[in-house]
């Protein structure tokens, strides 16, 4: 399977938000880039995501399954987060009534 690739022309195509002398300096003298010389460039990762998740890089397709799996992993991170928010909450009332049930019992 061919490695995609991705020229400096199709980069600004997609209109970055650098000049392109910025972005020329990605491709260091290269006629394209490929994914993973793309994930080596000293640029921030934020940079690194904008240039890959297109669909020149990326199948529109795939980043539609990256992006339900995103957010279906966040869903059951929030879904945790508020089971143990009720435990928590449960376990604090037992205690509360078990207080009150001493407190009662010693008076």
């Amino acid at each position: 399977m061919e490695e995609k690739r991705f020229t400096l022309e199709t980069v600004m195509a997609w209109g970055p938000c650098y000049k392109r002398e910025k972005i020329a300096e990605w491709f260091a003298g290269r006629d394209s880039l490929t994914v993973a010389d793309c994930l080596a460039l000293s640029i921030s990762d934020e940079d690194k995501l904008w240039c890959l998740l297109h669909p020149e890089v990326i199948p529109e397709k795939q980043i539609h399954k990256l992006a339900l799996a995103a957010a279906e992993a966040r869903a059951e991170a929030a879904r945790a987060e508020a089971r143990a928010a009720a435990a928590k909450s449960a376990a604090r009332e037992k205690i509360a009534l078990q207080l009150d049930a001493a407190i009662n019992a010693a008076n």
